[in-house]
């Protein structure tokens, strides 16, 4: 197995285990629930009857409690696979997809600075003065608004083009990493497997 199939079965384990814990919080699963129907106590040939409620679950608590256990054991030994499969790979992978993040963040923001563009608008300003009787009264004017932007433009397409490529470059090493890396490691369990198929 490759990096790549052993981090899509490690979300395949996570998957498990969190829907096995949901299970294993689920009261219909945790208890019986037995119903006496006291039906003589109405009708005087009536037989009281017993009824347990179907769980309508095809395993018990106590087989998820083992399953959760070997889910998190396969983890265990598969985490310090893919931590002895990293450490022989040719590139730090959690550092160099942490770091194209923040490339990518930095390009997002980029992008947005190339988008942007002087910009003039009209607008109505207001001030007061005194008329001839000496009462404050508003008047009225023409206000030309001009934004302009504080940055070459042109020296920030450049950079994107620049980082943009690096980026490109460090995911198609970091794909080669993921595919050409193996791991030591035989899984236990199929990627198809639900927690049926595992109790089974």
């Amino acid at each position: 197995m490759n990096l790549k199939e052993s981090f899509q079965y490690m979300n395949h384990l996570t998957d498990l285990l969190n829907l096995a814990n949901r299970e294993l919080r689920d009261n219909q699963l945790l208890t019986t629930t037995k119903e006496t129907h006291y039906k003589s106590k109405v009708i005087e040939n009536a037989k009281d009857e017993e009824i347990i409620i179907d769980k309508d679950k095809s395993y018990t608590a106590n087989q998820l409690l083992v399953i959760f256990d070997k889910i998190i054991e396969e983890m265990e030994v598969l985490s310090t696979a893919i931590s002895e499969a990293k450490r022989s790979a040719s590139i730090d992978i959690d550092s160099a997809a942490s770091l194209n993040k923040k490339r990518q963040m930095e390009l997002t923001t980029l992008k947005n600075m190339a988008g942007m563009k002087s910009t003039e608008e009209k607008k109505k300003g207001c001030d007061y003065t005194f008329n001839n009787e000496r009462n404050q009264v508003p008047y009225y004017y023409d206000v030309k608004a001009v934004t302009t932007i504080d940055f070459d433009r042109n020296e920030v397409k450049k950079k994107i083009k620049t980082l943009s490529k690096k980026c490109d470059a460090i995911s198609l090493e970091i794909d080669k990493v993921l595919i050409t890396t193996n791991v030591d490691f035989n899984p236990t369990f199929d990627l198809t497997d639900t927690l049926e198929d595992i109790i089974e």
